[in-house]
């Protein structure tokens, strides 16, 4: 079904949740969250696919209501592509719980696009962990460093673009977070479109973090290392990381925002050339943090130096982190959130 469909627009995307309670005290709702499709061949029908790996809690039924009338198609398929049958297929507007056989990968929902927003995705009576944040929704905006959609990311390294593998995702577990919206984009950066065509800059994006369903309670943001490479002043990223941040401020006056330093950003062939313009642009990012009474986490001690970093990156040549890379930056990212997050 969805290799039937060219790939025009691809974001991660969280539904709106029930609220739910676990001894008699309420922690959030559990959200599923997944892809969404827009249908180049027909504006009026998009599809929304969950990949049950990329779930927090385990995924044995999934309750979704519909809000048009019309048909609403449902599959399933497993980690090898092949379909696996459901109970029922078709389904007109209302709200359903759909139990998932064993051996399930993904499930996908054929819907009308004005409804793909709206879709209620939740686990039926699963109650969230107690932590300090859980079920808040959570959107992310960044570059090729945090983007997790390997539909989107076709000729890359597939096993460094899934969500299970991003720094992201696991302080968003830790904290039993819902994703709202990931907004990351290759090849992007504050004031800086994607040289492959593939998005807009950051302060276009930047207040692209919500659905039709909900705005974010917490946003997540590491920027500015492209702008960097693109030969931009310290001063010049610092006025237009303020000027992103100010949007998002206006956008979501409620949510909480957090910004990320940069780890160590090389590869063993670059030796180490990057470190003084990477700690420039940490101490900009630090700068802004400050002034606008932002949450700061500083991933420059995850344990990535120029002496392992052959260790963490998916080539020689190649300054993008793979998995292990990724596992790093995450639980400093976890350790930074801890000092802030009380």
């Amino acid at each position: 079904m969805r290799s039937a469909w060219k790939k025009r627009l691809v974001c991660l995307a969280a539904a709106a949740a029930l609220a739910v309670s676990a001894v008699g005290t309420s922690f959030g709702a559990v959200s599923l969250w997944g892809h969404k499709v827009v249908n180049a061949a027909d504006q009026n029908r998009s599809y929304y696919y969950m990949v049950l790996e990329e779930q927090f809690h385990p995924v044995t039924s999934i309750e979704v209501t519909f809000t048009k009338d019309g048909s609403h198609y449902v599959w399933a398929t497993s980690a090898s592509g092949s379909n696996i049958a459901l109970p029922k297929s078709v389904y007109g507007k209302g709200t359903y719980v759909i139990s998932i056989p064993a051996g399930v990968s993904e499930i996908g929902f054929n819907v009308y696009t004005s409804e793909v927003d709206l879709l209620n995705l939740n686990i039926p009576g699963a109650a969230s962990a107690a932590t300090s944040h859980s079920g808040r929704y959570l959107s992310i905006l960044g570059d090729s460093y945090s983007t997790s959609d390997a539909w989107r990311s076709d000729n890359n390294d597939q096993d460094a673009y899934t969500a299970p593998s991003k720094w992201w995702y696991e302080a968003a577990k830790t904290y039993d977070m819902n994703i709202l919206v990931n907004n990351s984009v290759s090849a992007t950066g504050i004031n800086l479109e994607s040289r492959q065509g593939a998005g807009d800059s950051g302060l276009t994006r930047c207040t692209a973090l919500h659905t039709a369903a909900r705005t974010p309670d917490d946003i997540f943001v590491l920027m500015g290392v492209n702008d960097m490479f693109a030969g931009k002043s310290a001063s010049v990223i610092k006025s237009e990381y303020g000027q992103m941040v100010a949007a998002m401020k206006q956008r979501y006056p409620n949510a909480s925002i957090t910004l990320f330093t940069y780890p160590y950003v090389g590869s063993p062939s670059s030796g180490g050339s990057l470190i003084s313009d990477v700690q420039a642009l940490n101490n900009v990012i630090c700068q802004v943090a400050a002034e606008n009474g932002l949450g700061l986490v500083d991933l420059s001690g995850s344990g990535i130096t120029a002496e392992n970093v052959g260790s963490y990156v998916r080539s020689y040549t190649d300054i993008h982190y793979n998995r292990a890379g990724q596992k790093l930056i995450g639980q400093a990212a976890v350790a930074g959130l801890k000092k802030i997050w009380k």
